[in-house]
């Protein structure tokens, strides 16, 4: 994979202990564990000796929304990865890593983040380091995904991706991101040459090979803005299905109402209402999917080829992917600058690489099966 020393932000949560293992156990990293908690991050650097005795692992004090802490945090290492649900503070952030001149990946959701990263472009640029945004599975193989298909039509015509997995919550907080895109979201899809407001009407109905049949609806996604031109695509748009009855019919509903009064109040109380709603379900797995149906012309036949990505461990799918991703950034010459994940890799090597580490990858054409 690379080598260096690598501190996570946020390390003792779902995909930050996911993260932090599969750095020990698939790169010669020295870790840190970087956390507001620290008594948290000793447990979880002690638990992580217990599986790799002979590596380097330290806890750290780092506080999101202290840039004295941050600083003295990243200043020992190479790359800091940021898994901790802090949207609102990776300016904050940003300028630590600006400081002290390391790489910067993240794994966040929310759109907005990018635009704010995208204001320190020039000075990751001047320090010779990258900045990579949105970062995971979703967002992050979105986009690779549909590119993937592109060489197996004559002409590309339809992309449609569909997500749905198990909720799986650390803590209330980390469902935060999801109500503020419920809320101020704008799902769009492109059709009929142009991107459009998508509404619930326009939901898709995806057969997942696990998850069974479900229902999704639009979402808005950064990443596959520009992919409509690049492939000459005529519709292509992403799509989640729900998480269970109480979240999807009360709390979203709910999340939608309190935002026109406070996108604060509207976070905090129906993260706290849809983490309490999931935590009993989801104590022993998290399962995410994601199904592609792509349509185009092969000679002077319409074909419809699908490709599903599937793991057991949602957390295990996000912190692969980061590493898949960061392998390659490691490995281009005068790489710099702030860049969306998707828009980073060769979705070849990716899924090659995720194959290997255990992901569940298939491609088929219709009735046709064929194994990636």
């Amino acid at each position: 994979m690379f080598s260096g020393k690598v501190l996570v932000l946020g390390g003792y949560g779902g995909v930050g202990k996911s993260l932090c293992f599969n750095i020990l156990k698939y790169t010669n990293c020295s870790l840190y564990i970087g956390a507001r908690n620290l008594l948290k991050a000793d447990e979880q650097a002690k638990t992580l000796r217990d599986g790799f005795p002979s590596a380097a692992i330290e806890p750290c004090f780092a506080d999101a929304k202290d840039y004295n802490s941050l600083v003295n945090a990243f200043k020992n290492v190479d790359i800091v990865i940021v898994t901790a649900t802090v949207p609102n503070h990776m300016n904050v952030v940003a300028k630590a890593a600006i400081k002290c001149k390391v790489h910067l990946v993240d794994t966040l959701v929310r759109g907005d983040v990018a635009e704010l990263l995208e204001r320190n472009k020039a000075k990751f640029q001047e320090n010779r380091r990258f900045c990579i945004t949105q970062s995971g599975f979703h967002p992050g193989l979105i986009a690779p995904m549909i590119r993937f298909l592109k060489d197996r039509f004559d002409v590309y015509n339809e992309a449609s991706v569909g997500l749905a997995m198990d909720p799986a919550f650390n803590n209330p907080k980390s469902t935060y991101e999801i109500i503020h895109e419920i809320v101020q979201g704008k799902p769009r899809i492109f059709k009929n040459g142009s991107w459009e407001k998508a509404t619930y009407k326009d939901a898709l109905s995806f057969n997942f090979d696990v998850f069974g049949e479900k229902t999704c609806f639009p979402l808005v996604m950064k990443e596959i803005y520009g992919l409509e031109k690049e492939l000459s695509l005529k519709t292509l748009g992403v799509y989640a299905a729900g998480f269970n009855y109480f979240i999807d019919k009360f709390v979203f509903a709910l999340a939608i109402i309190l935002g026109k009064l406070s996108s604060t109040f509207s976070e905090r109380l129906c993260g706290w209402l849809m983490f309490q709603s999931s935590k009993k379900r989801t104590e022993n797995y998290a399962r995410a999917e994601m199904k592609l149906i792509a349509k185009g012309r092969i000679g002077k036949q319409i074909k419809t080829i699908i490709m599903s990505i599937y793991s057991n461990n949602s957390f295990d799918l996000t912190s692969l992917s980061v590493l898949g991703c960061i392998k390659q950034a490691m490995k281009r010459p005068n790489f710099h600058g702030i860049h969306l994940m998707a828009n980073v890799v060769d979705e070849d090597i990716l899924f090659n690489d995720l194959k290997n580490l255990g992901i569940r990858i298939s491609v088929r054409h219709k009735k046709e099966e064929a194994i990636l």
